[in-house]
């Protein structure tokens, strides 16, 4: 058996991969094996998504993607220890869970960004059947959240089956939520209800900072670190801005990075990598600074066409 993963090198045998998780390996060595050995989510994974606060098992039914958005795949949940009173589950059997039945539950599937995506379970050989099966059912789902009331009602509401399924339906609102990276509007597709943060606020870039310092609480080196795109604004800290300026409806963000860059960085196989870069950060810090930093040197490249896997992995090398 072997691991072959698009545009990550060569095939990863299963034994090197055993060899690297054994620790009998430099550890620079190791992190490469199972580093590449993360292949891009595709139709009938098993994966394990989680954001920090929760974590949640499932199949990956599909993956949507075009020009102007960020992909999205759609996430069915997984339970192992739940019982399907409602009859709307659907029993499958994995080979990574050593063939044990598994309920998948498409009637509270959500899209969830690839950056919520943590761990790979299964290639998905044996569930890309279940994946076919379930897809026009979890679509359904995904696209009117509203209708896992339907499938909790049909639950005995003080049985632990009620309970259970409750908390991975809150648990994949908090995924499909996953904060993401701010991408640029082409011309073509500029949104007149958004405005960057730096054409927002008035003044010099230190005029920019001091009003940044004193709307939003934070120290310079923060305000510094929201300008350049290394540190999201929360929600919040928008609503905060906007109001401040008058803005209106209008959302305010940082102008954003192309897309096709915070879509590679929202690929599972930068993870590992960009935690060890900023182990204290946090993964959505760490995304930031790594967009800020990949596009900066990108500016100062004459390549009409970057290729942004290369020079994530130049950014993360140089930061070694």
């Amino acid at each position: 058996m072997s691991n072959t993963v698009d545009g990550a090198g060569p095939p990863v045998s299963s034994g090197l991969l055993a060899l690297a998780e054994s620790f009998r390996v430099p550890l620079a060595l190791r992190d490469a094996v199972l580093d590449a050995a993360v292949p891009p989510p595709a139709a009938g994974q098993l994966w394990r998504a989680e954001d920090g606060s929760v974590a949640v098992l499932g199949l990956v039914v599909s993956v949507r993607s075009d020009d102007d958005r960020l992909p999205d795949v759609l996430f069915c949940p997984v339970t192992l220890d739940v019982e399907d009173e409602s009859g709307a589950g659907m029993v499958v059997a994995s080979s990574v869970l050593e063939d044990a039945g598994v309920l998948l539950w498409p009637g509270i599937a959500r899209w969830v960004p690839l950056a919520a995506l943590d761990h790979l379970l299964d290639d998905g050989q044996d569930l890309l059947g279940a994946a076919s099966r379930v897809e026009t059912a979890a679509s359904a789902a995904a696209d009117e959240p509203g209708s896992a009331f339907a499938l909790l009602e049909a639950v005995d509401v003080f049985s632990g089956a009620a309970q259970a399924l409750a908390q991975v339906a809150d648990d994949m609102s908090v995924l499909a939520s996953v904060p993401r990276l701010a991408i640029a509007a082409s011309e073509t597709h500029a949104s007149q209800d958004r405005t960057s943060i730096m054409d927002a606020l008035p003044g010099s870039g230190a005029d920019k900072i001091r009003a940044l310092t004193d709307v939003l609480g934070v120290s310079g080196p923060d305000a510094m670190a929201v300008l350049r795109g290394r540190r999201p604004l929360t929600d919040d800290e928008s609503d905060r801005i906007r109001r401040h300026l008058g803005l209106g409806g209008q959302e305010v963000q940082h102008h954003g990075f192309p897309v096709e860059l915070v879509a590679e960085l929202e690929q599972p196989r930068w993870r590992r990598p960009l935690l060890r870069e900023a182990p204290a950060a946090g993964l959505a810090e760490a995304r930031a600074a790594a967009a800020a930093g990949v596009f900066g040197l990108a500016a100062r490249d004459s390549a009409e066409e970057p290729n942004w896997a290369e020079r994530i992995e130049r950014y993360l090398q140089a930061g070694e």
